[in-house]
């Protein structure tokens, strides 16, 4: 089957399953990409604090060996963020509104800027 050949059969198969929506296939595809590669390079470890005497002192946290790695570990927790994500109003950049780390405290869920450049370059331009 030649490079051409076989480009013309997943362009057909994807017209079938997809229509014209490419960005259900797009996102389906990459999302199936993070997924399997998370899962093969990034592993989730339990760590226990010195002299530990019960549960409350062991921490889940999360091993890789190269940027690359925590990069698709950050890719996979953005794409399974769904409700708990928000647009700047200003920039457009993606927020998350998720606990920033398990102790901390939950984020607005009405934040409407990303940070505090975004919220005054949003309030110069609204020319108030």
């Amino acid at each position: 089957m030649t490079r051409e050949s076989t480009a013309a059969h997943l362009s057909n198969s994807v017209e079938k399953i997809y229509g014209v929506d490419r960005i259900w296939y797009g996102l389906e595809i990459a999302a199936h990409e993070v997924e399997s590669m998370a899962a093969a390079l990034c592993h989730p470890a339990l760590y226990m604090k010195e002299r530990v005497r019960d549960p409350s002192g062991i921490l889940s946290r999360w091993n890789f060996k190269s940027l690359l790695e925590a990069m698709y570990l950050q890719m996979h927790w953005l794409m399974a963020a769904g409700n708990d994500l928000t647009r700047c109003e200003y920039c457009g950049r993606l927020i998350s509104l998720a606990c920033p780390h398990p102790e901390g405290r939950k984020r607005r869920r009405d934040k409407r800027f990303c940070d505090d450049a975004c919220r005054q370059a949003h309030h110069r331009s609204d020319g108030k």
